[in-house]
């Protein structure tokens, strides 16, 4: 029987506050976030102000630059990962 999918929830601001502090706790600025990962300032900024949800391309190159895994920034996604891998 295979489980049912489980909706996690999904905290934008938190998100957006967790991108935000590790990025300035690695020094780095959003034009040199921006310049690695090819999201535009504006998009940054409006992710780490809780504005916009980040799509998951977006999250994926994030997570690259800042050299972290996704579940870092959307803890979410490790509940989900590991429910999926119970299952």
């Amino acid at each position: 029987m295979r489980p049912s999918a489980v909706a996690t929830p999904y905290d934008r601001e938190a998100t957006g506050s967790r991108l935000r502090e590790i990025r300035v706790r690695q020094g780095k600025t959003q034009a040199d976030v921006d310049w690695m990962s090819g999201i535009t300032q504006a998009a940054l900024s409006n992710y780490e102000n809780g504005k916009r949800d980040i799509p998951l391309r977006s999250l994926i190159a994030l997570s690259g630059v800042l050299e972290i895994s996704p579940a870092d920034l959307v803890p979410a996604l490790s509940v989900a990962l590991d429910t999926a891998a119970a299952g």
